[in-house]
């Protein structure tokens, strides 16, 4: 019975864990825009122009990691942005929006201009992917 008290303390001690080294943080990847293409057409119908975006984007950590997609439309001549859209998804990892041009300050007789597609995910992280619209 005089070795019960004795024993309480080391029997605490060893149900205590002491790792040697925290776990590992967990590990975002960014997403990833595959393609992307903008431009702008006549429409006869509305009597306009209609600028489209569309971008497909994956992510390593699945599709509901990416958060959102913009079309940032940059005018070359002065290297600032022109206008910026928010793209909707579609599902499956297709993005898209499309407006008339009187909605937005672009012009497609004008350019040239560079379209940045930035697809962020929950965390922040990001991708980018560049190219130049069709103006026809």
């Amino acid at each position: 019975m005089d070795r019960i008290p004795a024993l309480l303390p080391l029997l605490a001690l060893a149900a205590c864990i002491f790792p040697s080294s925290p776990p590992p943080a967990p590990v975002n990847r960014a997403p990833v825009v595959a393609w992307a293409e903008a431009g702008c057409t006549w429409d006869p119908y509305a009597y306009d122009w209609v600028w489209w975006f569309d971008a497909e984007v994956g992510d390593p950590d699945g599709l509901a990691d990416v958060w959102e997609v913009y079309a940032d439309v940059i005018d070359e001549w002065n290297g600032e942005i022109a206008d910026s859209f928010l793209l909707e998804s579609w599902g499956d990892g297709y993005w898209s929006t499309e407006w008339f041009q009187y909605q937005t300050w672009l012009d497609c007789r004008y350019g040239p201009y560079l379209v940045e597609f930035v697809a962020y995910d929950v965390y922040e992280a990001y991708d980018v992917y560049a190219t130049y619209p069709y103006q026809g």
